[in-house]
């Protein structure tokens, strides 16, 4: 039996065609895209049974089969390797392996294995949440902060911030979240100071912070912005008080702020997985405290009356009409 795992690459690499080569009982094969390097497999012989796929009837009324893949004791020497692959290959045009493009497919080598197998490929991969399937945006919000942005501008700088982390935080790239959203809160409050203890002492200072901080272990603020097994985990890991909260989140700075291969389990740029759950909740401090001060201006007693007077018509030259601050009606 023949194990064979494939992984989808984003290159500017062009050969003239796919090519393969053994090396370590693996055999590596490089495939192309109209000349361009975009695929890489990797195929290894003499495959455990143990670790084969099955399927079985499932009393489950919503699907009548259960497929168990179990966890092979080769793919993680795999795909450490492939990590390395995948940096050696950088200086020539690799971008990236999509490590979570995987697709695995068993090959039986004799009629025994075939008739031995439940399932012969399987494969999967993330996709994101299709905008057509979203919820409606309360336009009130989108105008509201277009309106007065200028009032915001002192807000410029963390806002990117925040932006870009969000944006490594949803691209699942959760070490450059941290970095980018904990410069929020260094912009706003960290007044100047750099150091752990001096910056934690400032942290401490903030009011704002420890506001952020107490609604992320309350369900009707942080658990409705939350998966449930990540908002499990942020209520397990940031359960302590503010200031355990804040030196842990110091203490994590200053961890991905250095690096050193001679020390043992120091991180790994590619597996950003393991700072998920210090990133969601990293995300929502910053989000709290931003959105409070976004609504301070936004909801100010003037620029409500400044709001409602404001024409906003719709592309067919309809007036809208806002009946309370999230529903809307054209006329």
């Amino acid at each position: 039996m023949k194990y064979q795992c494939s992984f989808k690459v984003k290159s500017a690499i062009r050969l003239h065609s796919s090519i393969q080569f053994e090396r370590n009982g693996k055999l590596y094969s490089l495939l192309v895209t109209q000349g361009v390097f975009d695929a890489l497999t990797v195929t290894i012989n003499n495959f455990p049974s143990k670790f084969l796929p099955t399927i079985r009837p499932t009393n489950d009324p919503t699907a009548k089969y259960s497929i168990s893949i179990p966890k092979n004791e080769f793919i993680d020497d795999i795909i450490s390797e492939l990590r390395t692959i995948e940096g050696a290959l950088s200086v020539w045009g690799v971008e990236r392996i999509l490590f979570d493009s995987l697709e695995e497919k068993w090959i039986p080598e004799t009629e025994e294995e075939r008739n031995a197998l439940d399932l012969f490929s399987f494969s999967s991969s993330k996709q994101h949440i299709s905008l057509q399937n979203m919820g409606v945006s309360p336009a009130d919000l989108i105008v509201r902060s277009i309106l007065f942005a200028n009032q915001m501008q002192n807000l410029e700088i963390p806002l990117a911030f925040y932006r870009k982390g969000k944006n490594a935080l949803i691209s699942e790239q959760y070490i450059t979240a941290i970095y980018e959203l904990f410069f929020v809160l260094e912009s706003l409050f960290g007044n100047g100071k750099f150091k752990s203890e001096q910056l934690s002492e400032e942290f401490l200072r903030s009011e704002e912070i420890s506001r952020a901080i107490s609604r992320l272990r309350e369900p009707k603020y942080a658990g409705s912005m939350f998966e449930k097994r990540i908002y499990d985990s942020v209520k397990r890991d940031f359960w302590g008080g503010n200031k355990d909260v804040i030196e842990k989140l110091v203490k994590l700075r200053g961890f991905l702020h250095h690096h050193t291969s001679k020390r043992k389990g120091i991180w790994h740029p590619e597996k950003q997985e393991k700072f998920l759950i210090e990133a969601w909740a990293l995300q929502f401090i910053v989000f709290d405290i931003l959105m409070n001060r976004i609504n301070e201006v936004v909801f100010d007693k003037n620029n409500i009356a400044d709001f409602l007077a404001t024409p906003v018509t719709t592309d067919k030259g309809e007036r809208v009409r806002w009946n309370g601050f999230e529903n809307w009606k054209a006329e």
